[in-house]
């Protein structure tokens, strides 16, 4: 039916713009007092056209997207079903939270991880998996948010020597000021590490840019962090693919940088500088 449809419009506006490139249409009355009552209709019949084109597209992609899922439970309990008994009871409980996992991976474009101690070990991979990347990343200047992790620091020196790049930035307010020696401690580890270091004054920033992220600068990936409501430590890790999502975060970071309050740290003569930061945008 749409072929047709096309066919006839196709053919329509070509006999239409023969004619009138040859002054053809003053022969033909009818056609040359309703030329414009004739274009109207054709493009109302194209603009109908790709309407349905467009809805036969989103059922074909629907049908694909089920497919994926139908095919994704398949293989998970061909897995299940082949473990040997004593190990199916063992990891059961490990088999069926990533088996959810898996499939708001397919369906949302996310995964959280629980228990949120895993964490490190994902970041670490998520170093490894891109070493050649630079990621940008927000956070809180606390030991107890991520920095008690040894494995994290080994991880990201390592990342930055093998020529990834990284900026962070740290959010500072009234209990969390670059005067305090913890502050500067946790900053002084992060130069060591290689990675661009700036802070910023929370205090006087639109609520929406206070968020807790590693976004990547090349691929569609970001790390979601939540913290709890009473305390620097970490409630809630999710990584996501969703490209609105990681635009906004890409941006909230070049926001950050140019705010203000912004400043980038550096070491001099084995003291702790800091200045306005030379660009606006991130590494």
């Amino acid at each position: 039916m749409n072929r047709v449809l096309f066919g006839a419009m196709a053919i329509g506006a070509g006999a239409v713009s023969f004619l009138s490139m040859f002054g053809l249409l003053e022969g033909l009355p009818f056609l040359a007092q309703n030329i414009e009552e004739l274009v109207l209709l054709m493009v109302a019949a194209l603009l109908g056209a790709v309407t349905l084109l467009h809805r036969r597209l989103e059922k074909v992609e629907d049908h694909a997207s089920e497919a994926s899922r139908r095919s994704l439970e398949d293989a998970l309990h061909r897995v299940e079903a082949t473990m040997p008994a004593e190990l199916r009871q063992l990891f059961k409980p490990f088999l069926d939270r990533w088996s959810q996992r898996l499939r708001e991976a397919v369906k949302h474009k996310r995964v959280r991880i629980e228990p949120v101690d895993q964490f490190p070990l994902f970041y670490r991979q998520t170093l490894e998996a891109f070493p050649r990347d630079r990621f940008m990343a927000t956070s809180l200047a606390s030991k107890q948010y991520f920095w008690k992790n040894e494995g994290a620091f080994a991880a990201m020196k390592a990342f930055t020597e093998g020529g990834g790049r990284m900026s962070r930035v740290f959010f500072l307010d009234s209990e969390a000021s670059e005067s305090d020696a913890e502050v500067l401690s946790i900053i002084r580890d992060q130069l060591a590490a290689g990675i661009r270091t700036l802070t910023v004054d929370s205090r006087g920033l639109p609520r929406e840019w206070f968020q807790l992220f590693v976004v990547s600068g090349t691929q569609d990936l970001a790390w979601i962090v939540r913290t709890a409501a009473n305390g620097p430590d970490i409630e809630s890790t999710e990584a996501t693919a969703d490209e609105a999502q990681i635009r906004d975060f890409r941006k909230t970071f070049e926001c950050l940088v140019s705010h203000p309050s912004a400043k980038e740290w550096f070491v001099e003569d084995g003291g702790l500088v800091s200045r306005v930061p030379g660009r606006t945008g991130p590494v």
